[in-house]
């Protein structure tokens, strides 16, 4: 079952202060659905590069922020 429609990947994410390198985080509706250390490649994956922060929204969701914007 798929529980994402956007994959991502980069050469690091942080979430709740943890870093993930190199990072690939899988997003649904634009909430982060996971954060993990990419492993291997990965079929559908965007490579973006940099740093990707996850953070909580005013909501409570985890969203995913890359160059200052929300992915």
């Amino acid at each position: 079952m798929k529980t994402f429609d956007r994959r991502v990947a980069a050469h690091e994410a942080i979430r709740d202060g943890k870093t993930f390198a190199p990072a690939v985080i899988e997003l649904c509706n634009h909430v982060v659905t996971d954060c993990r250390v990419l492993t291997h490649e990965l079929e559908k994956t965007e490579w973006l590069g940099g740093t990707i922060h996850v953070i909580k929204d005013e909501e409570g969701f985890d969203r995913a922020c890359w160059n200052d914007k929300i992915l």
